[in-house]
């Protein structure tokens, strides 16, 4: 655990690496939009689950802003995000852009997000009005344009592996999306993605160079047994275990990582995904309006990243516009071909 010694250690370090005017380039040669493909020597003989994977949350809400249409179906759930909407909505000094604001974990594109090394993505998704849209209490980026993004940028780098994290709830505007509904979410992922696919019936391993050899490029995740029925969809519960709990504060973030640190089993042989949170969640009990507004000490989780030892093992960190290159650095930090 994250003693009082060791977070005045990171305080210490973080103050030095702050007063620097370079920080260590962890990048090298590699180039972020084809760092799978541009090391392949070096990863190829590894699972997905022994390499460290930057990934985003929410990752289409990055088109969120004031004029933005609510989610109903997860208005009325009474989810999480609803709860924060309420705390949110009843403070009479925000205006509709610092409400918004809130459910923005990203400022980036799909297609920026990959060219900065992103390669595992949590995606909700809400149908209204006749269409699929991510969402994160508003309705972000269209199904669709997520779709057109991975596609391009696939066929541009045909090494690169993404992983899709459907997120537990899928909504409608009705509430908790009905199975006429999942089965359209169903086949839109299959008219998109069929030849992309990992599929449970083609491998019992994520072997890296396996992977590459063939046209498989995409694994999809998701707790919804309606989807995780079908060869194409995984079950996401049995195959990422999360290290630490998600949390706001800047300093559960930094004992999520001491966590990991010392936690993160040996996945030699695994096919289990390890999943590391330091983005922003907020717990509407716990955290006040202005905290939710104040992005105070994020700086402090990236640069921590880059003062961990090469040996330090992660799998998926999942992060968000504060963190992006923090973690692809780290991720990419021995590569140097």
């Amino acid at each position: 655990m994250l003693n009082l010694k060791n977070l005045l250690s990171i305080i210490t370090l973080w103050i030095i690496i702050s007063s620097c005017t370079v920080l260590p380039d962890y990048f090298g040669n590699t180039k972020t939009n084809q760092w799978m493909g541009q090391n392949k020597s070096l990863i190829e003989s590894k699972n997905l689950s022994q390499i460290t994977i930057p990934g985003t949350y929410a990752s289409g809400s990055y088109t969120i802003n004031k004029y933005s249409q609510i989610c109903h179906g997860e208005l009325i759930s009474d989810n999480n995000n609803a709860q924060i909407y309420k705390l949110l909505s009843e403070n009479e000094s925000l205006n509709m852009q610092q409400l918004t604001n809130a459910f923005v974990t990203i400022k980036y594109p799909l297609s920026k997000q990959l060219d900065r090394g992103v390669r595992y993505f949590n995606l909700s998704l809400c149908i209204q009005n006749d269409q699929i849209f991510t969402s994160n209490m508003y309705l972000g980026e269209t199904f669709n344009n997520i779709n057109k993004q991975i596609l391009k940028f696939l066929s541009k780098h045909p090494k690169e592996i993404i992983i899709i994290d459907l997120d537990d709830n899928l909504w409608d505007e009705k509430g908790l999306m009905s199975e006429q509904n999942i089965d359209i979410i169903y086949q839109n992922i299959i008219d998109n993605y069929d030849s992309f696919i990992i599929k449970k019936s083609a491998t019992t391993s994520f072997n890296i160079g396996n992977i590459m050899k063939q046209n498989s490029r995409i694994l999809i995740a998701s707790n919804n047994p309606s989807l995780y029925k079908h060869d194409e969809i995984w079950h996401k519960d049995k195959l990422f275990v999360e290290t630490s709990s998600k949390h706001w504060a800047t300093i559960k973030k930094l004992t999520n990582l001491q966590i990991a640190l010392e936690t993160i089993p040996n996945l030699e042989s695994s096919n289990n995904f390890t999943l590391t949170p330091i983005y922003s969640y907020y717990d509407p009990s716990l955290t006040s309006v202005d905290e939710i507004n104040n992005q105070f000490n994020n700086q402090l989780i990236a640069d921590y990243l880059l003062i961990l030892p090469e040996s330090a093992n992660f799998n998926i960190i999942v992060g968000d516009g504060h963190s992006i290159d923090a973690i692809t650095k780290f991720a990419t930090r021995n590569f140097n071909d």
